[in-house]
């Protein structure tokens, strides 16, 4: 449905792109598929929040909820998500990782999540405006 989304969109000769809500790539879904096999989570969103072209799949937030991270500290949490997402090469195969990582009873008392913070680029090939290097 969202592959031409690979494509500027053209109207009156003025070129549109998808916004990152509505492109759902190939990374995306590979990221929710591992995500849902792994943990069959209650509730789970995984938002692409890359700058620049969307396409890019760069960066990204997973909001995930599930009673495995009952009793565990955040970081054992994001451990458990990082872990998922860990190709064989012990690498992911992106450049961003976000995690709000909650139980069933913290979701229930608080649905929000953080802000994320600025990106400054570095490992991506962008500056700190998410603008790609000039040759």
């Amino acid at each position: 449905m969202f592959a031409a989304a690979r494509r500027p969109l053209l109207a009156r000769g003025r070129v549109f792109r998808l916004p990152a809500c509505l492109y759902h790539g190939p990374v995306q879904q590979a990221l929710e598929a591992r995500l849902q096999e792994r943990f069959d989570p209650v509730h789970m969103e995984v938002q692409n929040e890359s700058h620049g072209a969307v396409e890019n799949e760069s960066h990204f937030h997973v909001l995930l909820v599930t009673p495995e991270f009952e009793g565990k500290r955040a970081l054992q949490q994001h451990r458990l998500v990082n872990g998922a997402l860990t190709g064989e090469d012990g690498e992911l195969p992106f450049h961003a990782l976000r995690i709000t990582a909650k139980t069933p009873e913290q979701w229930e008392g608080n649905k929000s999540t953080l802000k994320a913070p600025p990106c400054g680029g570095k490992g991506d090939g962008r500056n700190s405006k998410g603008q790609a290097p000039t040759a």
